[in-house]
């Protein structure tokens, strides 16, 4: 007489996938604020040309914080153990 093995696999948990789902989702949202933030700062300085934005301060002023917080949001999500 034989014995059979039986496997069994666990589906994940709704929890598990909504957090998976989340940060997919904020990663695709952090990647473009991080870089939209990188181009305004560099408009506002006058080192990236071309725009309406170009030599004007203010852009660099509102692009920082959002370099920053798109930064820190990729960061965040990406070194958050699972």
């Amino acid at each position: 007489m034989t014995r059979e093995r039986r496997i069994f696999v666990q589906e994940p948990r709704a929890g598990a996938v909504l957090v998976t789902v989340l940060r997919v989702l904020a990663t695709i949202v952090s990647g473009p604020m991080l870089l939209i933030g990188i181009a305004w700062v560099l408009q506002g300085l006058n080192i990236l040309p071309g725009s309406f934005m170009t030599g004007q301060i203010i852009w660099a002023i509102y692009g920082a914080p959002l370099a920053l917080v798109g930064a820190a949001l990729v960061w965040w999500v990406n070194s958050v153990r699972r």
